[in-house]
């Protein structure tokens, strides 16, 4: 775990165009601590795209986390596999059946469309998830707060359409 030795260092100062706010640390850093999207970083190592084609400056490519982040989240990913119950047939959160295209599942990989559940805070297991559920409640927020607000405003849609 050498990344992590000297995470209690101050940061160098980064003006806002030389780099981006990491979504998961909250620090500002270099464009350089943060890797490409997916698509892009494969249409780069196989040539279809390349730095010339003004990559560098379109800061869309770029994730919203930095390496240091995406590196330590792989760990626990990992780390939980390993201590998780096997994968259900179904989603945890909506029931829904996961797609097993593949019944050869090589060592270490997940069956297809099925991904694993924690809380960001505790870093405990939760389920296991089929992609709509997990991209859902990560984008309402992955906690209560989000799920409770969202819940309200189709509430009061249900209340308005009964009148």
């Amino acid at each position: 775990m050498q990344l992590f030795l000297f995470d209690d260092l101050p940061h160098e100062h980064v003006e806002e165009e030389d780099g981006r706010i990491c979504s998961r640390c909250g620090i500002r850093k270099k464009w350089k601590h943060f890797s490409f999207q997916g698509t892009v970083y494969h249409l780069l190592k196989y040539g279809v795209l390349s730095l010339v084609d003004g990559v560098l400056e379109n800061k869309n490519y770029y994730r919203k986390y930095c390496l240091k982040c995406s590196n330590r989240d792989a760990s626990l990913a990992k780390k939980l596999r390993k201590t998780a119950p096997p994968i259900p047939d179904c989603c945890d959160c909506c029931g829904g059946s996961f797609k097993r295209v593949d019944t050869k599942v090589r060592k270490g990989q997940l069956p297809q469309n099925t991904y694993l559940d924690h809380c960001h805070n505790t870093k405990v297991f939760r389920g296991w998830l089929c992609n709509a559920c997990n991209t859902g409640i990560g984008l309402l927020g992955d906690n209560l707060e989000g799920l409770n607000k969202a819940f309200a405003y189709l509430e009061k849609f249900e209340r308005s359409k009964d009148v």
